[in-house]
């Protein structure tokens, strides 16, 4: 199991030719053959939705379509509790970085694997074993 965040995901519908484009979609091959098994926490909705809707270069249709492709992927998400809240904060706070991105991490740290990312921020702040850059 491995948990991806949006920075990933987006790579699986988008294909643009970019850093990590290729690793990010040899993962969701594997996923699609169930190769790997993909969790994230349920923000990752929330963002991949609004990056369809507002900052990608797609068209509404082309959005929408997008959206609908993405929700076909056998993504296992995981809530937001009370408790992996404040795991998030305290998370967020040790290693300076967003709320947002430590959700990830937490989901991680809390299944005992790696978060795949292509933010090389987040990657910096947080490293391996706990977080791997696509590359």
């Amino acid at each position: 199991m491995i948990v991806v965040d949006a920075s990933v995901v987006y790579k699986w519908i988008i294909h643009e030719a970019e850093e990590g484009v290729n690793e990010a979609l040899r993962l969701r091959e594997q996923l699609a053959v169930g190769d790997i098994d993909v969790t994230a926490p349920d923000i990752l909705l929330y963002e991949i939705s609004n990056v369809l809707a507002h900052k990608s270069s797609l068209s509404r249709g082309e959005g929408q379509k997008a959206w609908k492709n993405f929700l076909l992927f056998d993504i296992s998400f995981v809530s937001v509790t009370k408790d992996s809240a404040s795991e998030y904060f305290a998370i967020s706070e040790q290693f300076g970085i967003s709320s947002y991105d430590a959700a990830y991490v937490a989901l991680a740290k809390t299944k005992n694997t790696q978060l795949i990312t292509a933010d090389k921020k987040l990657a910096a702040k947080v490293k391996p074993p706990l977080v791997r850059l696509l590359v």
